[in-house]
């Protein structure tokens, strides 16, 4: 006897959805505390890289060192554009907003459905030349 058209299934993913957006609306451990927890890791991160890029200058000139110069460069090629990105969310998700709780509710659903998952992705598209960079020190402390 069908129902109304949903399976078993339907009904999962319809509750994963109904708690995702409950937590994405929650005041702590929400959209916002994850947004400010992206921000500061991604902008650490940047900084890191731009002290290393800068501090490749005065490395010595091996090898290695170049090699930590140009997987540095790829990081920052996939850093910056999801750090722009995130950015775009300061106004209503930064530690300092003055919006309301109303005006803040669709940049909340936007950030934990697109957004998040993009910063979520980063540590995967980084992980290789992550790696790399970190071999290169070690052999530049050797």
């Amino acid at each position: 006897m069908p129902g109304f058209g949903w399976s078993a299934g339907d009904v999962v993913l319809a509750g994963k959805l109904i708690a995702k957006i409950t937590k994405a609306l929650k005041e702590t451990g929400g959209a916002r505390d994850d947004y400010q927890q992206s921000i500061q890791f991604l902008s650490g991160l940047e900084t890191t890289l731009m002290n290393l890029a800068a501090a490749g200058s005065v490395l010595p000139q091996t090898a290695a060192a170049q090699e930590t110069i140009r997987q540095t460069e790829k990081i920052v090629s996939v850093l910056d554009p999801l750090l722009r990105g995130c950015r775009r969310f300061e106004s209503s998700l930064g530690a300092g907003t003055s919006r309301s709780r109303a005006s803040q509710i669709a940049p909340r659903l936007r950030w934990s459905f697109r957004q998040a998952r993009a910063v979520e992705n980063l540590e995967e598209r980084i992980s290789v030349p992550l790696a790399t960079v970190n071999a290169n020190i070690g052999m530049q402390i050797l």
